[in-house]
């Protein structure tokens, strides 16, 4: 891996710079598979670099590990299918865990300038954002956000940089410049307006005094009360400007008039705000928990069960989260799953009380400086969705893997596990594992990138050359459903306007395929149904109106609000002649959903019809 250095200048900061930006980027475009592929590559390439040490199993690492094999059996097996993003998932979290448990002392120096750095920008972004409107990506009605989607990921990503300088600040015999540093990175959190972040701040200050103190390392007693007087001055400021009534410029969307790249929030669960509400969504996940309390359903399924279960004020929603990392991991990943996530913040801290007499200083300090970031993290997992936001995520399997070095290289465990072999540190090895995993990692973005290019096919009319991307896209990710819909919808242009058999057929086929790959999505069976219920006649064998009828209660089970669904289910009672039970059902989903196109020209056509 010497490609890795230039007279003398190390460049994996460089790719690590990378990898961080586009890890950021994944905190608006979660579903751009192409930044997940580049940063998790990044992170391996540059594990492999490092990767020339003994590996140390100790009693974090096990549980890590654990965690880590858990997660992915549970995505294996537990989850009804396959997701990108829930692999991508475990491959960020294992891949930050590795690389700060092996990474030089040096690396590991530079990458914290960089994150230092990178929410000093962050940070004057977001004062930007709140001052005067302007640089805004995601409108969240004059809250600071940054490049994230919500102000409260925003408060959470500062929190666990902030809450580190705070502690080395605090029990450091130098380190005064850090004050002006962290006091402008906590205005960004003030200006989030974030009262789970600033609770996690107040309640993380406490508990890292407290731990302190049970250590035995020496406060900088006249460090702390400027420490004090600055956060008072700062949030003092902070209270005038807000109080005062001034009135923000309207936000200046960027890139909104060149690109529409913004993101707005309307009839989410972004703007639901109060105790109350969000006691709904942690009802949702704790009524599964008790179904099913040991396995669990699967990564990223509980948002199937919000659009199941959800009620006023969360009709049609596109929240995914329970707001309560607690809740949503234990129901997603069952009772050993949530134990071990809480297991791998526990033990750090049991580790450095165990060994505190013999762990150096700077040891101790930097130890008690991650533990703190990390405290704020799981304080606000409370009342959010941490443990779901890529940044979020490697902050959290960084500081682990940073923690695990400290352990390793300071304290000589006794039933600690000393792995070593030379073969995996082989340039051959390295070579070998970094095709295996770029491989991997880049099936669903050859198949997304498959699909971007069909639609822009669509658009200049080159049909075959739609499908024959298309086909790439279902064969490098064949558990897509929208791929297959998508297909089939092309297919079904050409039953509609030409009658084709062999599109019927086709499109039949396909829509079936869908349908089996992903039994939560409602597209492929609402299409499938439109295919047989109205266009039957072109196909060997229609299915009875019965079997359609079917179909549409199992979309409606999963999306019991969604207008589009409803109105189809309404067609299919019209076909088999249920026209009162129809019409009762109209009136009750228009209460639901008085704005939907869809309902309002089903309930013009029964009034046209009598």
């Amino acid at each position: 891996m010497r490609v890795l250095e230039i007279k003398g200048a190390y460049l994996p900061p460089f790719f690590m710079s990378i990898s961080l930006l586009l890890i950021l980027l994944l905190s608006i475009a979660i579903d751009n598979y192409i930044y997940w592929f580049l940063s998790i590559s990044i992170i391996f390439l540059l594990l492999l670099h490092f990767l020339n040490k003994q590996i140390i199993f100790n009693p974090l690492t096990v549980l890590v590990t654990v965690f880590i094999l858990l997660l992915i059996l549970n995505m294996t097996f537990v989850r009804p299918f396959y997701n990108a993003e829930a692999a991508y998932l475990i491959w960020l979290f294992a891949g930050s865990f590795l690389l700060f448990t092996c990474a030089s002392e040096e690396f590991l120096k530079q990458v914290s300038h960089l994150l230092i750095g990178i929410f000093l920008i962050l940070a004057f972004w977001g004062l930007i954002q709140y001052t005067t409107g302007y640089l805004v990506l995601v409108d969240m009605g004059g809250r600071a956000n940054a490049i994230f989607i919500t102000p409260n990921t925003f408060a959470a990503s500062v929190n666990a940089i902030l809450l580190p300088l705070i502690v080395i600040y605090l029990i450091s015999k130098d380190r005064k410049y850090l004050l002006p540093v962290l006091l402008f990175i906590f205005s960004a959190l003030l200006v989030t307006k974030s009262r789970g972040g600033w609770l996690a701040f107040l309640s993380s200050i406490i508990f890292i005094l407290i731990l302190i103190k049970i250590v035995v390392v020496k406060l900088e007693k006249k460090k702390l009360k400027k420490l004090i007087a600055g956060l008072m001055i700062v949030f003092a400021g902070y209270s005038a400007v807000d109080l005062s009534g001034y009135d923000r410029i309207n936000n200046k969307l960027l890139f909104d008039k060149e690109f529409g790249h913004v993101i707005r929030f309307s009839g989410s669960d972004a703007f639901v705000s109060g105790m109350s509400a969000r006691f709904q969504l942690f009802d949702i996940a704790w009524q599964q928990i008790k179904l099913k309390p040991i396995m669990g359903y699967g990564l990223h399924t509980y948002k199937y069960y919000k659009k199941r279960d959800q009620q006023p004020p969360f009709y049609n929603s596109r929240g995914r989260f329970a707001h309560n990392d607690y809740l949503q991991i234990w129901m997603e990943t069952g009772f050993f799953g949530v134990m071990l996530f809480v297991s791998i913040f526990v033990v750090p801290i049991f580790l450095l009380m165990k060994f505190k007499k013999i762990m150096r200083e700077n040891e101790k300090i930097y130890m008690i400086s991650i533990i703190a970031g990390l405290a704020s993290l799981y304080a606000h997992a409370l009342v959010d969705f941490i443990f779901y936001v890529p940044f979020l995520i490697f902050a959290m399997a960084s500081g682990l893997g940073l923690i695990n070095q400290i352990i390793n290289r300071s304290v000589q465990l006794e039933y600690s596990v000393n792995f070593s072999n030379k073969i995996m540190r082989t340039g051959i090895f390295k070579c070998l594992a970094g095709v295996i995993m770029i491989w991997t990692l880049s099936q669903p973005v050859i198949a997304q990138s498959s699909y971007n290019i069909a639609k822009k096919r669509m658009n200049r009319l080159d049909i075959k050359g739609a499908f024959s991307c298309l086909e790439i896209a279902r064969r490098f990710a064949p558990y897509e459903a929208g791929y297959y819909w998508y297909e089939g919808a092309l297919l079904m242009n050409a039953v509609r306007t030409e009658q084709h058999k062999q599109s019927a057929k086709r499109a039949d086929e396909i829509f079936s395929m869908g349908m089996q790959v992903d039994s939560f999505a409602a597209r492929n069976k609402l299409a499938r149904i439109q295919l047989h219920r109205d266009y039957g006649h072109l196909l060997e064998k229609r299915e009875e109106l019965a079997v359609l009828l079917s179909w549409n209660k199992e979309a409606l089970h999963w999306h019991p609000h969604d207008p589009l669904i409803q109105s189809e289910f309404l067609k299919t009672l019209l076909a088999m002649g249920a026209y009162a039970k129809a019409k009762s059902l109209l009136d009750i989903y228009i209460l639901q959903s008085p704005e939907s196109k869809e309902l309002l020209k089903l309930k013009v056509l029964l009034r046209e019809n009598g």
